[in-house]
């Protein structure tokens, strides 16, 4: 799925892939049953953009919680499951100015 992005009265948004139910490069993975059953979990959430557009790092889930707060750059307000793929997508308000102009300008590839 390519990254999305759209403005709507003043405000930017964007589409992205959120996670599927195979294992990813760390070797984690989800199965699709609690991919389906949790996936809301994630609404309210923060979308990060780290300075070297990574993933921060953590040592649990709860610290992961904590050091992403440091990079939010914006809200994801809706998410869903790509019928096709199986893959989830979030859909995010960017609420960083800074943010808005780096990712429209394709400065970081997801």
């Amino acid at each position: 799925m390519a990254l999305i992005s759209f403005e709507n009265e003043d405000k930017f948004f964007i589409k992205f892939f959120l996670l599927d139910a195979s294992l990813n490069l760390n070797r984690w993975g989800v199965t699709e049953r609690a991919l389906k059953d949790n996936l809301n979990t994630f609404i309210n959430k923060p979308f990060v953009l780290t300075p070297e557009f990574n993933h921060p790092e953590a040592i649990s889930g709860d610290d992961l919680m904590v050091k992403q707060e440091k990079y939010r750059v914006g809200n994801i307000i809706q998410v869903g499951i790509e019928s096709r793929s199986g893959k989830a997508w979030g859909l995010a308000e960017i609420t960083d100015n800074n943010a808005t102009e780096i990712l429209k300008r394709g400065d970081v590839n997801f």
